[in-house]
């Protein structure tokens, strides 16, 4: 998290000044990981998360997964959750009962943004307990 170190440039000693301070006083084996890490060959990024959209679909496209409901990688949901869609629209298809008009696909996307937003919830709460200052006692024992 950026916000709570300052990353200065994309050098070795940027990089692993970033993680000592964000992570370096955890238990082990963090320090020790630190401290064995090649940060000339180590990438930081900016995990993303997407809140679901309001329709899943538009006229005869339909979206899944990330396109719909891309979530915080603290969720470990991502890949879960596209075929959790994928399941739910071909409970849909296989259905010879159905037209697939607005109100069965807005009904699709209601309730799997349902689901979807808890873990969005959830996942958004790991993050901020993950990313905790030091000086305050996490909820989560990460380190035990």
């Amino acid at each position: 998290d950026n916000d709570q170190v300052e990353l200065l440039d994309n050098s070795e000693q940027s990089k692993r000044r970033f993680s000592e301070t964000l992570v370096g006083d955890w238990c082990e084996p963090i320090p020790e990981l630190i401290q064995q890490t090649n940060f000339n060959d180590a990438y930081l990024w900016q995990t993303r998360y997407l809140n679901p959209l309001e329709n899943f679909y538009h006229k005869n496209v339909i979206l899944l997964g990330d396109a719909a409901h891309a979530l915080p990688t603290f969720t470990s949901q991502g890949v879960n959750s596209a075929i959790e869609d994928a399941i739910e629209l071909s409970k849909i298809f296989s259905s010879s009962n159905h037209d697939y008009c607005d109100r069965v696909l807005s009904h699709f996307s209601q309730s799997r943004r349902q689901i979807v937003n808890q873990y969005l919830i959830r996942g958004i709460g790991l993050r901020d307990e993950f990313l905790r200052s030091n000086g305050t006692k996490q909820q989560i024992p990460f380190c035990i």
